[in-house]
């Protein structure tokens, strides 16, 4: 017959793997979102106007301090959406965001925004 091995684990690590979540939390890269919506976009554009963007001004600012990001813009997909998806890209790159730094993704559920999100460059797009 075979003994049955029992494990014990000291109390002093235990409270290490209770707080693990805790202390890596910081480490953990969060991308931001940030939605343009069509009415918003649907105003005359300059410049002044699209980086006043609600979020935008965030997101320029975001890119600035970390280096390691980049934009990936969501939109519906068709024509239409891939129209508004490019402008949008245009008027980033005119705004001083390198071009290489921006990534185009079909297949956002519905027609009246685009959603920005930042992400880590060379991190996978789900």
């Amino acid at each position: 017959m075979t003994e049955k091995k029992h494990f014990r684990i000291p109390v002093l690590v235990l409270p290490a793997f209770c707080t693990l979540p805790l202390w890596a939390a910081p480490n953990i890269a969060k991308a931001e979102t940030y939605t343009v919506t069509a009415e918003q976009w649907a105003r005359p554009r300059s410049g002044e106007r699209v980086s006043r963007l609600p979020g935008l001004h965030g997101l320029e600012g975001e890119l600035e301090a970390n280096r390691n990001l980049s934009i990936l813009i969501r939109y519906a997909g068709g024509d239409d959406g891939l129209l508004w998806a490019e402008e949008l890209r245009g008027w980033l790159v005119a705004l001083g965001i390198s071009g290489e730094r921006i990534h185009l993704r079909p297949g956002l559920d519905a027609g009246d925004r685009i959603v920005l999100e930042t992400e880590k460059a060379g991190d996978p797009v789900p």
